[in-house]
């Protein structure tokens, strides 16, 4: 559970997170001297709503806070005050809106009795969570002279503090998300039902999601994939509030290319070749492999050597394409040979007609240099 007071559609809940740290003359009087127990606030409610506080989200609402203060003692204490921070959160995101001070004062409380006491007017947004934060409480003695205001420097011992408290003004849940990575079913998502009246009963849909079918009432989600999900939260008043929310699949990094340098070749002996990529994560979240390259026309063509441009492209599961390329260097042919007839002897007034020797440097393709010399 968290320390939360939350305004919604059909709730607005309160957590109160009592401490005593907002003024070093307040923090030294109350953290010696609070030492009676004569007051505790034991409720809290909103007035202006229905018992399931209806309203239309993000419209802007005006309630009064009421607390329920239990006077222990047989005496009527005559005044009773609080100091606080009001934090307003979006109830989409969760994320801060503002904070603003609050305090007020009121009595008479009269002994063994719970007194509703109303305070302020808060201004919120339908849908919004509302905090109380930092809660300094303070109470006067018996005396018909202690009243509203009280001093903050004069509240020891008659004072304290308190670690939570729940406003109870409709039905809401705050949410908490976890991600799932990289695709597989690792999202959760932790339900913390607020405000409105124990039992609580959920039900889960999704639009573009899988809700597990033994989950479908679950408090919270597990093991799910990334969607868009949504739970109706019923109370035991039948008060219903519903929540929607994202989870995101983590994306890994994308891969890449190994580093690989220029080569120089024979003519002829340029060949394709594989090359790895990875993204160097792990488990689902890991991206490697290799692929085979594909070989450009050798520029300039022919037997006197060039360049080729040897290339490798992959396009991974989300779309994305990483490309590598080098550039093979290509020789020269090799020079050809030919290989003179043996001498011979004629005799005089023989000699032969000229003749042709062939010649080749034995290779192929465009690497063949070959043909035939006249003597």
């Amino acid at each position: 559970m968290k320390s939360t007071i939350t305004y919604s559609t059909k709730l607005i809940t309160f957590f109160i997170l009592c401490f005593l740290s907002f003024a070093t003359a307040v923090a030294q009087t109350s953290s010696k001297g609070c030492t009676s127990k004569d007051l505790e606030l034991v409720g809290a409610s909103l007035t202006g709503g229905d018992l399931c506080n209806t309203c239309t989200t993000e419209t802007k609402l005006t309630r009064t806070l009421v607390l329920s203060i239990n006077n222990t003692t047989g005496s009527t204490r005559t005044s009773f005050a609080y100091w606080g921070s009001l934090e307003e959160y979006s109830g989409i995101d969760g994320t801060l809106i503002k904070t603003t001070s609050i305090t007020d004062c009121g009595g008479p409380l009269p002994g063994n009795t719970i007194t509703s006491l109303p305070s302020l007017t808060i201004t919120y947004t339908c849908g919004n969570i509302l905090k109380i934060t930092g809660l300094t409480l303070a109470w006067t003695d018996a005396s018909q002279n202690s009243i509203c205001p009280l001093n903050l420097n004069n509240i020891s011992p008659k004072c304290g503090t308190l670690p939570l408290l729940e406003i109870n003004a409709g039905v809401n849940g705050e949410l908490s998300i976890y991600n799932s990575s990289c695709g597989i079913a690792n999202g959760k998502i932790d339900l913390t039902p607020t405000g409105g009246r124990a039992p609580y009963t959920y039900q889960w849909t999704s639009a573009d999601g899988i809700v597990p079918i033994a989950q479908v009432n679950n408090q919270d989600l597990i093991n799910v994939v990334a969607g868009t999900y949504t739970v109706e939260i019923t109370d035991a008043n039948n008060c219903k509030v519903r929540k929607t929310r994202n989870i995101d699949s983590i994306t890994p990094i994308a891969p890449s290319f190994i580093q690989i340098a220029d080569i120089t070749v024979p003519c002829g002996a340029a060949t394709t070749s594989s090359l790895i990529y990875t993204n160097n994560e792990l488990g689902n979240c890991l991206i490697s492999g290799s692929v085979i390259s594909s070989l450009s026309t050798q520029s300039p063509s022919g037997t006197c050597g060039g360049e080729i441009t040897e290339s490798w492209t992959f396009t991974d599961r989300y779309g994305r394409t990483i490309n590598k390329s080098r550039i093979i260097h290509v020789s020269p042919a090799a020079l050809p040979t030919m290989t003179a007839p043996a001498n011979i002897t004629v005799a005089c007034g023989a000699l032969p007609a000229t003749s042709t020797i062939a010649f080749s440097n034995g290779l192929s393709g465009g690497c063949l240099i070959s043909g035939t010399s006249n003597a």
